[in-house]
Formats: C-alpha cells, structure tokens, sequence
C-alpha cells in the first residue's frame, strides 16, 4: 500500500489538514503540540478504527467541533487506486470505501494495510525479556538470528 493522500478535519490540535506524502519515507517535523503525532494517529484510526492514545471520548474530536473526518487515498497492492473516508461525531462512526458507505468499520480497516508503532511498541525490542512460556519475547530472544535466515528453528545460545 502506497498512501497517495491524507485529509484531516478536526483531529485533536488540526483544524484541517491536507497531506501528499511522497513514495518512500517522509519526515515529519514540527514543534511540541504541532500535530506530528496527530497525523500518524489519522492514518490509525484509519487503520484499526481505534487511537492508540486511549478512548475516543479523550480529546479525539477536536475542541467545539460537532464531529472529526479523515479522507484517504492510496495504491493497493496491485496498484490501484483506492479511497475511505471516515467520520466520528463522538458517539457514532460512519465509514465509506471507494465512494460507498462500508459495511463496517472492521471492513474499512482490512483494506488498509496500516502498521504503526504505538508509544510503548520499541518495548518489544527494547524491553527486559519476558521468559515467561506464553511469552513472545521470552521466545524469539532464544533463536539464533543464523537459524532463522536459513529458515531452521534452532535454539541459540
């Protein structure tokens, strides 16, 4: 997926906001309190149809505003184009995929293939290992980083 566009209205500290990333990465700068994070958090919210900074009803929506809107465009997998747009008014969501109103919100979400690193994320690389038996962590820090190239499981030292 190759996100072409991203229209915000009313997202947190953004008024409206109209972003073209180019094909690669982009950087996002600004100050504290400038939106960076908010924008990322409009591509997640279009992703996963939650935030990753807690419940909707903390802040979401812009203050005084009656709702918040997301539009998206971007090349799916084979290259076509393709388009949501995503509207809360705080207590509702109303979602629309390619000029079509979705058959729901988990629908929109599986069309776009969003990845984002929440605050807390680098803890699964970063993080004390949890050996603990149902522990992910605790797991793949045991493998040897050879075995998994040539695609063994062989336990590392």
């Amino acid at each position: 997926m190759q996100l072409t566009r991203l229209d915000i209205r009313r997202l947190r500290c953004l008024e409206q906001v109209e972003f073209h990333p180019a094909p690669g990465l982009n950087l996002i700068t600004g100050g504290n309190g400038a939106g960076k994070t908010s924008l990322i958090e409009a591509v997640h919210l279009l992703g996963y149809g939650r935030s990753f900074r807690g419940r909707v009803r903390d802040g979401l929506i812009r203050s005084g505003s009656p709702n918040l809107e997301l539009y998206a465009e971007w090349l799916d997998g084979r290259g076509r184009p393709r388009r949501a747009g995503l509207r809360h008014t705080g207590g509702d969501w109303e979602a629309r995929l390619d000029g079509a109103p979705a058959p729901s919100l988990t629908e929109l979400c599986a069309e776009l293939a969003v990845v984002t690193f929440e605050p807390g994320s680098h803890e699964l690389i970063a993080g004390v290992p949890n050996t603990g038996a149902g522990s992910w962590t605790g797991r793949c820090s045991t493998w040897n980083r050879a075995s998994c190239r040539s695609g063994g499981a062989t336990p590392g030292p």
